[in-house]
């Protein structure tokens, strides 16, 4: 065994058998057995004295100290004991060894005890272990079974769930079927006897329980379950086993069951006991009916004389059950058997007062059975003892304990106890026992009252009346008078209340009200209840006379009071809506209700009864006179002046017409005139009438016209689209779709339905969240009413009509993209398959619709400045440009829709989302996608040029910077759906058959080419699709020599109207003509014609075969390589003095300039002046040739900027020309100052972040830049202005350049401030660029790129922190700095914007674990949002680096919360570890240098030589630094500890060894040295330079004393006692010493006297 199983182990000596044979067991044992034998019996195994088992014999001495537990009085103990038994049984292996008998003995003795105790936890384990050992010993345990199979059984009548589960589970361990338990219980009989006999006669709570360590309660509990479980033993054995079996033990039964301590049980106060003793009973009275009848009068005397007087919660149930039974099988144990002195029935009546006693309602089912088999001389005889009997009843089932639920039941059955008393009594009594018993409780239904409390029969009284009236009315017995008397006077009563009911005038006026008309409501709802089962005739007449007796009285006092209390006529709506057959049956009734709603009702309907004469109205709806009443009703109501009481009763008129038919009545002008009054107050937002509207257009037809109807609700349409009458249209159509759906249907049948639809789904897009829902759900609810009405049609209909609206419609008040795909979605969903394609056709846009939606825009010619990012390159040029103004005016004019998207682009948005949600491509035909495919590609083409070039064609609004993403998407999912056309899969390359397959694709290139002639906007455009559209064609499936006619003979076309064609077959037929000399050729042919060209004479052909020769050599590598290089040469040559005549366009110099990029490395070794004309050439048009903001002078500046990067690349090659490097030397600075001054150009530039070709100058201007040494760079004032120069490019540009020209300039500075002993100040164009930061909401960091306004701050606040010095540069530079950013209180501003941007604002910054806080590197991180983040979080680190006091002092007074509870643990956790590490460093370096530092400040040279340094410590984990000065060997020391969250919180300083001074000094030092960190921007070095000047001045002067030879006495301090004769000083204590010792009080060195004080 493990230790872990046994913590207390056993030593082997302990363990072992003692010399004698006999250990501390078996001695106990034998002491026991002889005590026991003194007394001549054993003790009970479950008595706690019996004798400890004998485990002498046990060989593990572990096992032996766990049943050595088990015999202790701790339950805790014993648990751990028994779980480590339960180990070490489950750890036996039964194959080879078992458990030993000596364990089985020891077990089978102790296990009774324990399954019996105090302890829960100890029972079940006890039981469990039970059940293991019994697994465990097999066979070897039946003849132990006797011993242990009561306490065994016993425990599966546990009241603990957990233990009697554990003790089934331990049975079926061993005994697995019901029939081997059934055995068990059989077989073992006489034993479970035995033991429950025992348990039950022989114990008691003494001898169970030692009363010296068990408490009471404990103690009684303990015996009562015994008690309790060992009677359940014995119930079941009489349940289980059949008579024959129980005859064997009859014996032990009879000695058993014929003690009056068992029935004595029934009165235990213990629950359990007493059920147990109660189903025993209930037993016995079928199993032992013998025994039962000789023990009558024991039972009896138990169960009524003591049970029944004592407490019985939680066995009251088994207590009525048990006594039931016991009176159905022997009534006379409640006469004859019954000896108690008390009689049986007041016992009884004592245990109705208590009740159920939280008993279940059968409770009560069994005390009826009790009355009715009671032996009539128990029940009472007369009056009195009845009432008496009744009462207590009552009291009983009214107690406040007793259960609502069970009130039904147990009413039932004093009601049928009732019936038993009345048929032993005479008539008379019988009549005045019902009244006083029984029939108050009809004034008890009807009229409460607080007299009437006795009574409590709760919600039942409805079913407890109606019982009541039946059984009074069907009995044989005569109670016909006493019904009638007590339901005249309660109907005398609530006719009295009627008229007796309090004036308005009265403050409970409302209440009185309600109270007649609840009373009325539960008359008739008992009286209706009663006429359903047919009563007596009698009975029906009685109650018709006393409803006419109520009714009258209602009638007369709401006539004679005006209506006022509505009490009465809820009283009559109640009766005619109870019992309508009241009026229908009786013609006086009938005459009465036609006079009053035709001459009294009309004339009160403006009055508080209002609503209930509106009710008494239509519920006459049957008789002759009805219509004329309404009719008058609604004449009157109109003509009275306008009132709440008003309103509320002409809609509760026209509420109730939904009870009549529409034939029964004619609609009335006047009430519809009303109903549209009020809707048009409804329409401007008086809520208060749309209930009114509601109800009228549900009673279309009869309250208003089906005209009236219609009109209201085109009203409601159109004002969906009204601002101001938005909500109150969406409230009414919402009430018109719940009240009355047929009218939206019949609505939507109409032209009107396209206009609500519509307008409904416009409004599902708006901004206002809650509005947009509200028409969802409205939207939702009409298609609901349509598709349930067989509508769809006509919902399909109009819903298509929207569709093709809304995309080719571009208004601002057009249905959005997602809106319209989302319909057409629904539809193609919900139609067959089948029928798909035709929809699909009326879904897509027709050729018309895409061709008028493009023409606009196919008209506008694309800037020059596109000659940088289309295929075809320089074509761009020879776009005719004639109407290009007037082009540009038109497409300003087009509607846009909110997104600023053009008819075009919202036609090809939805197109594409269509296509790619719902696959219909394999739907469409092939002259149908041929269409898509063709207009879409244009469409693609102008949104690409747009993009590159913001305003390139206006296709949508580039007022909306939203726009541009969603564009974005569009052309990526439009690019993707016309990849997938073109992988489609065909076989016409190998056929040879263009037209066979893939028909889209090839008959939109033919009409590409086709409209690629000439040289209009449009035809360049065809041109880029062809050549793009066939490029990507041929990349995807290949080329074939077949197909190569077409272009060869197109690449021969000379006209100048066909130069599209030609560039567009160059680009689109790259692959094919790089494999064919036809574009060698035609290269030579190019340059040849070029060499040979004047261009004074024909400069639109050199620009065209520019144009073609630059095609050729950008899509065809290495093509020039074959052309002879002299004649590369004379082309050359020729074309350089082109360059600088002024009659040269930037167009012409910038295709040539492109060729030279291409031609000249193939002249590298060429030596000539062309080099340095290209050169000179090139820096002449960088200083002033071009400007950067004139978009048309890009192509020249890229391609300039191209060729200058390469002829750089040429000058670094090895076997460089002497020429281009002579020539590069030379013009260097000249170069440089070019590059410059395009760089300063870029001040008045427009931004690139929409300007693609400026973007691409910047870039590779801002890369040839950084090539530029840093003499050549200039000033930097002049590059300040750059930092807001809206390009990223630029500002990367301009900040390299400073951040490398500042810091030396630095360095010179501080020397020069230092000599002039002047102030320094930052750049003041620096700071005008932090002035303002930029807001929050310009901040979009999930943009593409950082926001420029943003970028340019930060970049600015880091050339700002380049200007403070290194560590060890002067303090004096730092200080003039940071009173600049005090100064002008910038500081502010960027911590603002960056804890905002950082999440401090919400308590939820970032985690800044994942950047280096301490340097920032731009361009590493891929996401602008995280380049920003990585930026900011740096500029924190310097700002508490260089400004710590700002940003304290900001830190102290932000009013944000949530910032500063967030800042301060994220500074301490990411940034303050940085900053305490480079303050300690300071403190290294100063440290190592402290002697320079104070000979330059006060001290003078001699001192500072002589004094000693502080000695210094510092400790990076403590956070501290710990500054020691020796004086004679004594340490004055001061340490210095830097919070957390330093410097945002203070260093400290503290003393820690003060010596030679005394405290008021130190004190001042201390406080010094913290005053000199917070002045000094809490830089450290200054308060240790402080401190060691405060002491060497301190010690300075200062001798050793000359009685102690030390300077520092024994009480630390200095000498301070001198001498007025010899000037020699002394410390006091050591003067005082002297004078004591010497008894003189003369100067220890001359012997003057001394003057101490």
């Amino acid at each position: 065994m493990s230790r872990r199983q046994f913590k207390s182990q056993a030593s082997s000596s302990r363990a072992s058998p003692a010399p004698f044979g006999g250990g501390l067991g078996s001695g106990f044992s034998a002491g026991q057995a002889a005590s026991s034998s003194a007394f001549g019996a054993t003790a009970s195994p479950l008595s706690y004295i019996t004798e400890p088992p004998d485990l002498a014999s046990i060989s593990e001495p572990n096992v032996i100290v766990a049943f050595k537990n088990l015999t202790k009085k701790d339950s805790t103990t014993k648990a751990k004991a028994l779980e480590e038994l339960s180990s070490y049984i489950s750890a036996l292996d039964l194959d080879k060894s078992g458990v030993e008998e000596s364990v089985l003995e020891a077990w089978i003795k102790i296990y009774p005890r324990s399954s019996i105790d105090s302890s829960r936890r100890v029972r079940q384990l006890a039981q469990t272990l039970q059940g293991q050992i019994s697994v465990a010993c097999g066979k070897r345990l039946a003849r132990h079974m006797p011993r242990v199979v009561g306490a065994w059984l016993a425990g599966l009548y546990d009241p603990d769930r957990t233990v009697a589960r554990a003790s089934q589970t331990s049975l079926k361990s061993v005994f697995p079927t019901e029939e081997k338990l059934r055995t068990i219980w059989k077989a073992y009989q006489g034993p479970i006897l035995e033991y429950s006999r025992d348990a039950v006669l022989r114990e008691s709570v003494l001898t169970l329980s030692d009363e010296r360590t068990v408490s009471p309660d404990d103690a009684e509990a303990k015996y009562a379950r015994v008690v309790g479980t060992s009677v359940s033993v014995v119930v079941n054995l009489l349940v289980v086993l059949n008579p024959d079996e129980i005859s064997k033990q009859e014996a032990i039964y009879e000695e058993l069951l014929s003690e009056s301590k068992l029935w004595d049980f029934a009165s235990y106060e213990d629950a359990f006991v007493r059920r147990t003793i109660y189903r025993l009973l209930r037993v016995c009275l079928t199993k032992q009916r013998d025994i039962v009848v000789s023990n009558l009068g024991t039972i009896s005397t138990s169960l009524i004389s003591k049970a029944l007087a004592s407490d019985q919660i939680g066995s009251s149930y088994d207590c009525s059950k048990a006594l039931a039974e016991l009176t159905v099988a022997y009534p006379h144990a409640w006469t004859d058997a019954y000896k108690a002195k008390k009689p049986a029935e007041t016992r009884l009546r004592k245990f109705l007062k208590k009740g159920s006693q939280a008993g279940p309602p059968e409770f009560w089912n069994n005390i009826s059975i009790v009355f009715s088999h009671m032996p009539p001389k128990v029940l009472p005889h007369n009056l009195s003892e009845v009432g008496s009997l009744l009462d207590d009843f009552r009291q009983g089932l009214g107690r406040k304990d007793e259960a609502r639920n069970n009130l039904i039941v147990a009413w039932d059955s004093y009601l049928n106890t009732t019936w038993v008393f009345l048929e032993n009594l005479n008539s008379d009594e019988q009549n005045n026992v019902l009244e006083k018993a029984v029939l108050p409780m009809f004034e008890e239904f009807v009229r409460p009252s607080p007299e009437s409390c006795h009574w409590p029969i709760g919600p039942s009284g409805l079913v407890l009346c109606t019982k009541i009236f039946k059984r009074v009315s069907e009995t044989k017995l005569d109670l016909r008078e006493p019904l009638t008397r007590s339901w005249t006077s309660l109907a005398q009563g609530v006719a009295t209340d009627i008229r007796v009911s309090l004036p308005e005038q009265s403050k409970d006026f409302g209440k009185s009200q309600a109270s007649v008309a609840a009373e009325g409501d539960r008359f008739f709802q008992l009286q209706a209840e009663v006429l359903k089962f047919s009563p007596p005739e009698y009975v029906t007449m009685l109650l018709s006379e006393t409803t006419a007796e109520i009714i009258d009285a209602a009638f007369d006092i709401l006539a004679s009071r005006n209506g006022k209390p509505y009490g009465a006529a809820a009283v009559v709506a109640t009766m005619l809506q109870r019992l309508p057959q009241v009026v229908s049956n009786n013609k006086h009734y009938t005459k009465r209700m036609s006079s009053f709603i035709t001459e009294e009702l009309p004339t009160l309907l403006t009055s508080p009864s209002a609503p209930y004469l509106i009710t008494i109205l239509y519920a006459c709806k049957d008789l002759q006179d009805f219509e004329k009443a309404w009719s008058a009703a609604v004449r009157i109501l109109l003509a009275s002046p306008d009132s709440t009481i008003k309103t509320k009763a002409i809609r509760s008129l026209v509420s109730g017409l939904r009870l009549i038919s529409k034939d029964s009545l004619s609609v009335d002008i006047g009430l519809e005139q009303y109903v549209l009054q009020d809707f048009d107050a409804a329409s401007i937002g008086q809520d208060e009438h749309w209930p009114l509207i509601s109800e009228a257009l549900s009673q279309s037809g009869k309250a208003i016209s089906g005209a009236a109807a219609e009109k209201m609700l085109v009203a409601l349409t159109e004002n969906l689209t009204t601002e101001n009458k938005v909500v109150p249209a969406l409230h009414g159509l919402e009430m018109v779709a719940k009240e009355n759906p047929d009218v939206i249907k019949s609505f939507l049948a109409s032209n009107e339905s396209h206009r609500l639809l519509s307008n409904l789904l416009l409004l599902t897009e708006s901004p206002d969240d809650g509005l947009a829902q509200q028409s969802t759900d409205l939207s939702h609810k009409i298609e609901a009413i349509l598709s349930k009405g067989g509508e769809e049609n006509t919902m399909k209909a109009s819903i298509l009509s929207i569709i093709q609206k809304g995309f080719s419609e571009a208004r601002p008040d057009s249905l959005m993209i997602e809106s319209l795909l989302e319909r057409a979605m629904k539809m193609i969903q919900q139609t067959p398959l089948d029928e798909r394609a035709s929809l699909a056709i009326q879904l897509l846009p027709g050729p018309g619709q895409w061709a008028d939606a493009i023409q606009p825009f196919m008209g506008v010619a694309p800037h020059p400045s596109l000659a940088l990012t289309n295929p075809l390159g320089g074509a761009v040029y020879l776009i005719d440009r004639s109407k290009a103004e007037e082009s540009l005016r038109s497409i300003s004019s087009l509607p846009r829709d909110l997104n600023g998207y053009s008819s075009c682009l919202r036609m090809a948005s939805y197109t594409v989302g269509l296509l790619k949600e719902a696959d219909l491509s394999n739907l469409l035909s092939p002259e149908m996608r041929g269409e898509v495919f063709r207009w879409l590609t244009l469409i693609i083409l102008l949104t690409n040029d747009n993009i590159t070039l913001s305003g390139a064609n206006h296709i949508w609004s580039e007022a909306i910077p939203e726009a541009e993403a969603q564009v974005l998407d569009f052309i990526f999912d439009a690019q993707n759906l016309l990849s997938q056309w073109l992988k489609m899969p065909d076989t016409w390359w190998i056929q040879g058959d263009p037209l066979r397959t893939q028909q889209h694709s090839e008959s939109s290139l033919d009409k590409f080419i086709e409209g690629s002639a000439g040289l209009s906007p449009s035809a360049f455009y065809y041109a880029r699709a062809f050549s793009t559209v066939r490029s990507e064609t041929i990349e995807l499936r290949g080329w074939h020599p077949s197909q190569e006619t077409p272009w060869t003979e197109r690449l021969r076309l000379r006209d100048p109207e066909d130069t599209f064609i030609v560039a567009a077959t160059l680009t689109g037929f790259k692959v094919p003509i790089s494999m064919n000399k036809e574009s060698l050729r035609m290269c030579n042919q190019l340059i040849a014609d070029l060499t040979g060209l004047d261009i004074n004479t024909n400069p639109e052909k050199a620009l065209r075969q520019f144009i073609l020769l630059n095609l050729i050599l950008q899509t065809h590598d290495g093509i020039v390589d074959d052309v002879p290089q002299q004649r590369i040469v004379f082309f050359v040559k020729h074309i350089i003095p082109w360059l600088t005549q002024d009659q040269t366009s930037l167009a012409i110099i910038a295709e040539a300039l492109k060729a030279l990029l291409f031609v000249l490395p193939l002249i590298q070794g060429i030596y000539g002046s062309h080099w340095s004309e290209i050169l000179e050439f090139i820096a002449q048009l960088w200083s002033g040739g071009i400007h950067t903001e004139d978009a048309a002078s890009l192509p020249a500046a890229h391609a300039s900027l191209k060729l200058f990067a390469m002829l750089r690349a040429l000058t670094t090659d090895e076997e460089a020309n002497d020429d281009l490097k002579d020539a590069w030397t030379e013009l260097a600075d000249a170069l440089s100052k070019g590059l410059m001054h395009l760089l300063k150009e870029s001040q008045a530039a427009v931004s690139d972040e929409s300007n693609q070709p400026l973007r691409m100058v910047n870039e590779i201007l801002a890369r040839q830049i950084s090539l530029i040494p840093s003499e050549s760079l200039g000033e930097p004032s002049e590059l300040y202005p750059l930092l807001y120069v809206p390009s990223l490019p630029v500002q990367q540009t301009a900040f390299s350049i400073l951040h490398r020209l500042i810091p030396p300039l630095q360095e010179s500075l501080s020397i020069e401030i230092a000599l002039s002993k002047s102030s320094a100040h930052l750049p003041s164009e620096l700071l005008s660029l932090i002035l303002s930061p930029p807001s929050l909401s310009s901040v979009d960091l999930d943009h593409r790129s950082t926001p420029l306004s943003l970028q340019s701050y930060l970049l600015s606040w880091l050339l700002i922190y380049d200007h403070f010095p290194a560590v060890g540069a002067s303090d004096k530079l730092k200080s003039d700095y940071l009173s600049d950013i005090k100064e002008g209180d910038y500081l502010t501003g960027l911590l603002e914007l960056l804890t905002s941007i950082l999440g401090f604002d919400r308590g939820k910054p970032l985690d800044a674990s994942r950047f280096d806080v301490e340097q920032y590197v731009p361009g590493v991180e891929e996401s602008p949002e995280r380049d920003t983040q990585w930026l900011l979080i740096h500029l924190y680190y310097l700002s508490l680096l260089h400004c710590s006091s700002l940003v304290k002092t900001w830190f102290i007074s932000c009013k944000s919360r949530p910032k500063t509870l967030s800042l301060e643990p994220w500074t301490e956790k990411y940034i303050s570890p940085s900053i305490i590490t480079t303050a300690l460093s300071s403190v290294s370096t100063w440290a190592a240098s402290q002697q320079q530092h104070d000979s330059a400040g006060a001290l003078d040279d001699t001192d500072a030589a002589s004094a000693p340094p502080l000695q210094i410590k510092t400790s990076p984990r403590a956070r501290e630094i710990v500054a020691s000065y020796p004086i004679d060997d004594q340490l004055l020391t001061v340490v210095i500890k830097l919070p957390g969250a330093f410097p945002l919180r203070a260093a400290v300083v503290e003393g820690v060894s003060r010596v030679g001074v005394d405290e008021k000094k130190w004190r001042a030092w201390l406080l010094n040295a913290q005053g000199a960190i917070a002045f000094s921007n809490n830089s450290l070095p200054p308060a240790l330079s402080q401190l060691r000047r405060n002491i060497t001045l301190t010690l300075r002067g200062h001798a050793e004393c000359s009685i102690c030879y030390s300077i520092i006495s024994a009480e630390k301090q200095l000498p301070n006692k001198r001498c007025a004769t010899c000037k020699n000083a002394f410390h006091a204590g050591c003067l005082w010493r002297w004078f004591k010792s010497s008894n003189k009080s003369d100067c220890p060195l001359c012997r003057s006297s001394f003057a101490y004080a």
